[in-house]
């Protein structure tokens, strides 16, 4: 596990890209580290590697395997200083707000004005950037069944998440994919 919070932290401070994730149910961080600050894209999707793409563009951002060294590592969830960050547990005002927003929702849907929607509600943290490691590694702790991926790159920024959506599935020799919602600056 040093290895891994090392590389990544040794990536983030001299402006070098990296892609770690962790699958569902696992104890295994999977990181790309890419030697230099270049952009990489690859709208065709060839190649070994991971891609990191918006919810509208073409700009797939690649980390192609033969230009990353790539780390295995197992995580070890019983550091003390990982566990020090609090949740923040939304106010009853703001769970009253969603609940009304879920409510006009689902309003909307039965007038006919949409077929599908997603609601959802912006919230603003504190975070210090250099801390992303033990927020990414929070991720890993609080959200085992989920897929939890730490983003770097200098010219794009930082982005960290978990999701419990299905990214890919692969049977034989198809792969599917569902997008049941995405995200965008606003």
């Amino acid at each position: 596990m040093q290895d891994f919070i090392r590389a990544i932290t040794h990536h983030f401070k001299n402006n070098q890209p990296f892609f770690s994730y962790n699958k569902p149910n696992s104890n295994k961080v999977i990181t790309f580290l890419q030697e230099n600050d270049q952009l990489n894209y690859n709208k065709e999707l060839i190649g070994k590697g991971v891609v990191f793409a918006p919810f509208v563009s073409d700009d797939f951002i690649f980390f192609n395997e033969k230009n990353c060294e790539i780390l295995n590592c197992e995580i070890d969830f019983l550091p003390s200083k990982f566990n020090d960050y609090q949740d923040k547990i939304p106010s009853n005002e703001v769970k009253r707000f969603h609940e009304n927003l879920v409510k006009e929702g689902v309003q909307g849907i039965e007038k006919g004005w949409f077929q599908k929607v997603v609601l959802s509600r912006k919230e603003e943290v504190e975070a210090q950037q250099d801390e992303f490691i033990n927020y990414f590694i929070k991720l890993i702790q609080n959200y085992k069944t989920a897929f939890c991926y730490c983003f770097y790159h200098p010219k794009v920024g930082m982005w960290l998440g978990a999701t419990p959506e299905q990214l890919v599935k692969q049977d034989v020799n198809i792969i599917s994919t569902v997008a049941l919602a995405g995200t965008q600056l606003s």
